[in-house]
């Protein structure tokens, strides 16, 4: 075994990510994939293989690594990024708990995290009429049949026009209507709904609701003030 691979190599921190990236290379640790540590380890564009690190488990995904000129060895990789990497790479931007204040503040404009670069904001989703619709035609179909509470809203024709935007999957949030688990691996999903006792009393004219719902990182931080029925 090559004496490179003897030698302490440093635990690649998780942050290296964003140094790697600029060098082109990036790292994602992948505990389902590989092997023992070989003596060497050569890439070749376009190529991605991984390699066990003082135990951690490691993927490199090569790109255009013909324009660095000869093959490159792994070894030289990480002695390279861990010598580029240090304190100031991690320090110069705010805390994580700054970070999230800063998007906890800015969410209801819209913000860019600085973590992750993800834009961050509160989405607010009414509940349209298409919407409304959907759920009156839902309960309509529960009620026309008795050995079953589920319909396949897919290859109902009465739901034709109320299903196209997708946005009865909303009504979720409002807690109007259920989705049936799916438990076919080879779908996206079950299609099969039915509205919930909350639904049903909506439709009949019972309750009221909020006429828009907050949404977070598809989570539910609020409610609007007004309502209809």
């Amino acid at each position: 075994m090559s004496d490179l691979w003897t030698q302490e190599i440093p635990k690649i921190p998780d942050e290296l990510g964003s140094t790697c990236t600029r060098h082109r290379w990036q790292w994602v640790r992948a505990s389902e994939h590989f092997n023992p540590i070989p003596a060497e380890v050569t890439f070749l564009g376009g190529e991605a293989t991984a390699v066990t690190l003082l135990g951690q488990t490691y993927s490199y995904y090569a790109a255009s690594i013909y324009s660095w000129g000869p093959l490159v060895t792994l070894v030289d990789m990480v002695k390279e990024a861990t010598t580029e990497y240090d304190e100031a790479d991690v320090s110069t931007g705010p805390s994580l708990e700054e970070s999230r204040l800063l998007v906890e503040e800015g969410s209801e404009k819209g913000v860019k995290c600085p973590c992750c670069d993800q834009y961050c904001k509160i989405y607010k989703q009414k509940l349209y009429t298409t919407m409304a619709k959907f759920l009156v035609e839902l309960v309509a179909a529960v009620e026309d049949v008795s050995d079953s509470t589920w319909i396949d809203v897919r290859h109902d024709p009465r739901f034709l026009r109320v299903t196209r935007n997708g946005n009865y999957a909303y009504l979720l949030h409002w807690g109007l209507v259920e989705q049936q688990p799916n438990l076919d691996s080879a779908k996206r999903t079950s299609g099969m709904w039915r509205p919930t006792a909350k639904g049903i009393s909506f439709v009949k004219g019972l309750i009221d609701v909020p006429t828009h719902v907050h949404i977070f990182d598809n989570k539910i931080r609020g409610w609007a003030t007004t309502t209809f029925r």
